[in-house]
């Protein structure tokens, strides 16, 4: 083993980042500085918002980016490398104005770098230009958003996913999942597990929509199941949808361990990701690896470059008419679509020992050429 560099990680209170700090342990000296407390993991430095009305809420916001700025230029002597996840526009900030010495290693996430527009484009542009190696796993995503939108080198980009898919998420034996439908009370033939947040972002409400089109009988033996995080109220709003359509929609109403996760996935048939742009939600291979059927945007760069319609996968318009057809053509040929081949390529995709000695000799190398 070589010398033991220090890596300073900087994100929010995800599980992303928490599994950084715990992966990376045995490789790094890691220190950690979050925003946020959504979960509750063991960081060094929690910076948080206390307040979710103006103006309060707004003077924490400059407080918190003043302090953000102050931490940056300390670890900056402290560290050996930063370690950012999600850009948003603290660290952003912070990269774009600040003398750092240090190399910077970013894991690209999506909404961070699709979405900002105006001044808010032009800071993140700025950082990522400053940023030394970013991890990103499709090609279609970063020609599409880092190279087109903000102009970065395509040598700074390693294409690897970064993040484990933990081994909890493996196909369980069919009387396990016989005694897990009745720890959930999920009884009813088919179950349709959607594991993304509730936002519209994620279609939930198009996903309900197209099952209210099924067939009386069919409709009967769905149950749709969503966690607890996102937003409560949208939540709500899905299980009257549901109720109006005929859909039986069950709210878990918390938030999910992996574990729990993955009894989940193993119940269900089928895994809608049909997010309103661009995604890989890790949700994707978690569920596969359970032996799950995903329903994918058929507009989405990544899932085009990744996943192969027919084998553990129908793509789909975002209609409801063709949501509709889908899902009936998964239930009725679930067996088929199990294509062990394409099981074995994607497992590999996700192989977490493969992906962590390349990303830890990146960084090594990284390091080493400052």
């Amino acid at each position: 083993m070589g010398k033991r560099y220090r890596v300073c990680l900087w994100g929010s209170d995800l599980l992303y980042c928490w599994e950084h700090v715990k992966e990376f342990g045995d490789e790094f000296d890691m220190f950690s500085i979050v925003l946020g407390r959504a979960f509750g993991y063991d960081f060094d430095i929690r910076i948080i918002n206390p307040f979710k009305k103006r103006p309060l809420s707004t003077i924490f916001i400059i407080l918190n980016i003043a302090r953000i700025m102050y931490l940056f230029l300390k670890y900056d002597r402290k560290c050996d490398c930063h370690l950012v996840h999600y850009l948003g526009l603290p660290y952003a900030l912070a990269i774009a104005s600040l003398p750092l010495r240090k190399p910077i290693v970013y894991c690209v996430y999506g909404s961070d770098v699709r979405t900002p527009e105006g001044w808010n484009k032009k800071i993140a542009k700025k950082a990522l230009q400053r940023i030394d190696v970013m991890f990103c796993l499709t090609r279609s995503f970063y020609s599409k958003h880092m190279v087109s939108k903000y102009g970065i080198d395509e040598k700074k980009i390693v294409p690897i996913l970064w993040y484990p898919v933990n081994s909890c998420f493996k196909r369980f034996g069919d009387k396990t999942i016989d005694g897990l439908r009745k720890k959930w009370n999920l009884t009813k033939e088919y179950v349709v597990f959607s594991a993304r947040a509730t936002k519209e972002h994620y279609n939930h409400h198009l996903l309900i929509e197209g099952l209210g089109l099924l067939k009386d009988k069919l409709k009967g033996k769905i149950q749709v199941v969503l966690t607890g995080f996102g937003n409560s109220e949208y939540r709500r709003s899905l299980v009257e949808m549901g109720k109006t359509k005929g859909i039986e929609v069950v709210d878990l109403d918390r938030i999910l361990t992996p574990e729990e996760m993955a009894e989940m996935y193993n119940i269900s048939i089928i895994t809608p990701n049909i997010s309103k742009a661009d995604d890989l939600g890790r949700s994707t291979f978690e569920a596969v690896a359970c032996g799950s059927i995903l329903l994918l945007n058929k507009n989405s760069g990544p899932y085009q470059e990744i996943f192969r319609d027919g084998k553990y996968c129908k793509f789909v318009e975002l209609t409801a008419e063709d949501i509709a057809r889908k899902i009936e053509y998964i239930l009725n040929n679930g067996d088929t679509l199990k294509d062990e081949e394409e099981y074995l390529r994607l497992m590999d995709i996700v192989n977490w020992e493969k992906n962590k000695k390349r990303i830890v000799e990146c960084i090594r190398e990284l390091v080493g050429e400052k």
